[in-house]
């Protein structure tokens, strides 16, 4: 389902940008202190590790649901129809901004998608330079099933964890998401 080769740089590389800075920042100090006050000892050790989990639930998550979705949808794609449905006036330019990837990967991954059937392009009326984007019926079909899918997944792990667990994560998770868009 997933396409590990190039789309996991592109949706890492903000992440891995700001935290390799840090470490170049940071690499002469053992430790570094949070916002809060608190000793974060061997930041280096924990960029790493958050990286290399990232990287393992990412490729597992892909490995679980390849083959079982039927149809070839890499996660740029998945992502980009998810931004698509949720931005009525939905631009490639306001794609590659919120995708945090380049126009021309994003050019690419809108022609595929338009020749599968999953979008469709519509000139604005008042300025024809404009071009928004929407999903067809059939993308939103292969959105709602891979989603579908997704959540069945990620529910299967997350049965592993207390609810309290699950909520601390993602509480902690959406707030680096947060911060990241700053």
């Amino acid at each position: 389902m997933w396409n590990v080769k190039g789309t996991r740089e592109a949706l890492t590389s903000n992440l891995v940008l700001r935290y390799s800075l840090t470490v170049k920042r940071f690499e002469y100090k053992t430790s570094l202190r949070s916002k809060g006050g608190a000793v974060i000892n061997d930041t280096k050790n924990c960029i790493e590790r958050y990286i290399e989990a990232d990287l393992a639930v990412s490729r597992r998550i892909i490995a679980d649901t390849r083959d079982k979705m039927g149809i070839d949808l890499t996660r740029e794609q998945f992502q980009t129809l998810r931004m698509i449905r949720s931005h009525e006036q939905c631009t490639s330019k306001l794609l590659s901004e919120l995708l945090c990837v380049g126009k021309s990967s994003i050019s690419s991954n809108v022609n595929r998608m338009e020749e599968r059937g999953w979008i469709e392009r519509h000139r604005d009326d008042e300025d024809r330079r404009v071009v928004y984007l929407s999903l067809t019926a059939e993308g939103e079909n292969v959105l709602q099933s891979s989603e579908q899918l997704l959540q069945s997944v990620v529910a299967s792990y997350m049965t592993h964890f207390e609810p309290q667990e699950v909520e601390q994560f993602i509480t902690l998770f959406e707030k680096l998401a947060k911060l990241m868009q700053e």
